[in-house]
């Protein structure tokens, strides 16, 4: 290729990115949903032991979305190891997180989650970047770290059925559903796993086996030891603070 050809194909590529961008604009405007002037900033916290899935499901809307941009953080730049094995590497770290940022997220976990309840340092970023963010949000279990944070006080809230009640002990008012809303701040019982059961129960897929097992009486009982156990590990400040 000589530069004459090179030229022409840098010139093609150009005009095809100016015109993509003039289409995504007039789509927008067409939608009556105009792009933002500045960016959307979007922080998503990653640390280990976290589901995997309830990260990846919201990521993949949020990225979809124009005008955004979403960034994955952690506390360094190192890879975070999920609780399936799936390795991430930060975007972004809480040093240079951008602040304000309009959404913070927060996803669940297991054992990883309880440990990330009494982290100091986590916390303190959630608090500060929960400040000045439009939305304040999390998926499963995640809404026991903006708890322990302190951001979850005096707001309705939701988490995964076998922890959601931990969340009263840190002052936030329970309410059992999917999806929970109050101002600022949005908390979903079970992101894209609670759609998956949705769709095998549908679908008839052992749909019936699977809802008795989800509605038995030795589930409620594993869920009130397991709240009990984590109560007590988590030892939650007085709501007085």
């Amino acid at each position: 290729m000589n530069r004459r050809e090179f030229a022409q194909r840098i010139g093609a590529t150009a005009l095809l990115t100016a015109a993509a961008e003039a289409h995504a604009q007039e789509k927008a405007q067409a939608m009556n949903h105009p792009m933002p002037a500045k960016p959307e900033e979007i922080a998503m916290l990653i640390y280990p032991g976290m589901t995997a899935l309830d990260l990846i499901g919201p990521q993949q809307v949020f990225g979809y979305v124009m005008g955004c941009k979403v960034h994955m953080v952690a506390k360094t730049s190192e890879f975070v190891t999920s609780d399936s094995g799936v390795s991430i590497r930060p975007t972004k770290t809480f040093a240079d997180c951008p602040d304000p940022i309009d959404i913070l997220f927060v996803p669940g976990g297991g054992t990883g989650t309880i440990s990330l309840m009494r982290d100091k340092e986590t916390l303190a970023f959630l608090t500060s970047r929960a400040k000045n963010a439009k939305y304040v949000t999390s998926v499963c279990s995640g809404s026991l770290v903006l708890a322990a944070a302190g951001l979850l006080r005096g707001y309705k809230a939701t988490s995964h059925w076998a922890v959601r009640d931990v969340l009263a002990d840190f002052g936030a008012e329970v309410v059992a559903k999917r999806v929970v809303e109050d101002r600022t701040r949005i908390t979903a019982a079970a992101s894209l796993r609670a759609s998956i059961s949705d769709c095998t129960w549908r679908s008839g897929c052992g749909g019936t086996n699977m809802r008795k097992r989800s509605n038995s009486r030795s589930n409620t009982t594993r869920s009130r030891r397991f709240t009990r156990v984590l109560r007590k590990r988590l030892r939650p400040p007085s709501l007085s603070r």
